[in-house]
Formats: structure tokens, C-alpha cells, sequence
């Protein structure tokens, strides 16, 4: 198991700042397949798309499917980048991508332009308080304070 990957199955403690940076880098993959995956702002050529991906017809795409699709389209994606993208897709935390979830993801790299990442739901399980960092950058972990330990500052 590489160092990286040791580090985000310890970490645990997670806020919602911890999550958008870990949410920013996926939405950032995510905006390089998008050219390679054809992702339109189509609603119809979306769901299209999303059967196509979704080869076992399980009405959801999961990791394996994913990275079928890119490597396919001819993107190389490295594991950190394609749990990446998960995590910055799967809204409810189950591990695969369920079409609203798609759409949704679809929807924000295209209409988002403020670069701001979209809050989980309030029940989603968060990712680990992990930045992956690019090439040339050292790893680097985040951990900001809870709403517990900011209210007994207060």
C-alpha cells in the first residue's frame, strides 16, 4: 500500500472545508475527461452517455466502469485522480454514481464558473481530509476544526 493511500484510509476527521478541497481536485479531473468522454450540456446526450458508461446496466457507474470509459476514450487516470472523481461525483457516499448524481456532476463543470465546489448532502458520508496533490507538490494533509471545537470557543 503506497504512503498516499496509508494516509487517506487513516484519516478521519473530516469538516465541510476538508471536503471541498478533496471535492476541487476531483471536479478538476473531471473537467479534463470531459473533453475526452464527449460531456455535453445536454440533458438527454448526458443520459445517453451515462447508459453507454454504465456497461452492466445496473443503472449506476462504479469505479471499474469509469476507468473502463476513460481508458477507452484515451485518458490515463491514476487511482488517487479516479477515487477522486468518485468522491467528487457520488453525492451520497454509496461508491458508484447513480444517474442524478451524473447529471449533477455534468452540470456543474459546465455552469459553475465561480470554481466553488457544491456542499454534500448532509447525510453523505465525507471523503477522508486528504489533498492529492500534482506533480511536483509535497502531500499534504488538512484538518480544520469541528462545529464542537468552535463552540466552546465561543
Amino acid at each position: 500500500m503506497s504512503f498516499k493511500l496509508a494516509l487517506v484510509k487513516l484519516v478521519k476527521p473530516v469538516t465541510v472545508a476538508t471536503v471541498a478541497v478533496v471535492s476541487a481536485y476531483g471536479y478538476r479531473e473531471w473537467d479534463k475527461a470531459k473533453n475526452a468522454l464527449k460531456l455535453s450540456v445536454n440533458d438527454k446526450d448526458m443520459t445517453v452517455l451515462f447508459d453507454k458508461l454504465d456497461s452492466d446496466h445496473s443503472g449506476y457507474i462504479d469505479k471499474g466502469e469509469l476507468r473502463e470509459a476513460l481508458k477507452q476514450s484515451g485518458m490515463k487516470v491514476n487511482s488517487l485522480s479516479l477515487e477522486a472523481m468518485m468522491k467528487a461525483a457520488d453525492e451520497n457516499g454509496d461508491g458508484k454514481i447513480s444517474r442524478e448524481e451524473w447529471l449533477h456532476m455534468c452540470h456543474h463543470i459546465f455552469h459553475d464558473s465561480s470554481g466553488e465546489v457544491p456542499h454534500p448532502t448532509p447525510a453523505a458520508p465525507a471523503p477522508p481530509a486528504v489533498v492529492f496533490p500534482g506533480k511536483g507538490e509535497k502531500f499534504a494533509v488538512y484538518h480544520t476544526p469541528t462545529e464542537s471545537n468552535d463552540s466552546k470557543s465561543k
